[in-house]
């Protein structure tokens, strides 16, 4: 079976309660792996237009003063939350988001990123739906995405873990990964029917056991779902059955991609009570 060693995880943050979260979370990767962090904190560092007197604030807080007193921050926000046996790099950046992450991904050779949705500081939001939406798109390296909601639930370990499968080469990639990251965890596939039919559904149960690398059948558990579920459905479907991780992968912009990388990525991400971690 291939196997997944993260050597570099790049962590995107942004000082909120669920960018800490994220980023326990990857030094609990890290610790079992491990790898070596790099976490970024991107801001244009652009005084907000509802300041009373934009001018002024830019004649009195330098934007070297500024990038310093974040770089302070960061570092303060790094040593809280990762554990002291793993190393790690803390940079502050000046650019849009977007743009901060998907080039720090390219040039820290990161094997994995790990960033939360929805985290707001102030007057300042760094780490939104669309953002993530929009990084998941743009990066080649698997993406681990903790909501709000996976935020208030502490438990770094992964014992249970729901992936959706079109017996696709990118399933069975997310597959190897979320088995890679969690050695000892159960592992339900959700595989959308085709036929409603008891002997087609067992036909399809049958193909999909085949399909499955051997070393890992003994692992799975095999459910077909209706080839309609939602975003909604599957993260109902995680939290009900008590999973650790939420874990996808396929074509961009067709089949089941789209419920993963597609219009819905927020929906499932937002609602989901675990992290999700996207191929």
């Amino acid at each position: 079976m291939d196997t997944f060693q993260p050597k570099v995880i790049l962590v995107a943050t942004d000082f909120s309660k669920t960018a800490a979260h994220a980023l326990r979370y990857a030094s609990s990767l890290a610790e079992r792996t491990g790898a070596r962090l790099v976490v970024i904190y991107a801001d244009g560092f652009i005084p907000s237009l509802g300041e009373a007197s934009v001018e002024a604030s830019l004649a009195t807080r330098m934007i070297g003063d500024l990038i310093s007193e974040a770089q302070e921050k960061l570092i303060a926000h790094v040593e809280a939350n990762v554990s002291p046996y793993v190393p790690f790099d803390a940079r502050v950046i000046v650019d849009s988001t977007v743009s901060s992450i998907v080039n720090e991904a390219k040039e820290s050779g990161a094997d994995l990123l790990v960033m939360g949705t929805h985290g707001r500081t102030g007057v300042r939001r760094l780490i939104i739906g669309s953002v993530c939406e929009r990084v998941m798109r743009a990066v080649s390296i698997p993406v681990m995405a903790v909501s709000a909601a996976a935020a208030d639930h502490e438990s770094l370990e992964i014992h249970k873990v729901v992936c959706i499968v079109d017996q696709s080469p990118q399933c069975a990639h997310a597959l190897r990964i979320a088995a890679a990251m969690a050695p000892d965890a159960r592992l339900i596939l959700l595989k959308p029917r085709e036929d409603d039919r008891p002997q087609q559904a067992a036909e399809s149960l049958m193909r999909l056991r085949r399909w499955l690398p051997v070393e890992l059948v003994d692992r799975c558990e095999l459910r077909l779902v209706d080839a309609d579920w939602s975003a909604e459905h599957l993260a109902n479907f995680a939290a009900s059955v008590g999973a650790d991780l939420i874990a996808a992968g396929g074509h961009r912009g067709h089949g089941v991609s789209d419920k993963i990388r597609g219009t819905t990525t927020d929906r499932i991400v937002q609602r989901s009570e675990c992290p999700v971690l996207v191929v």
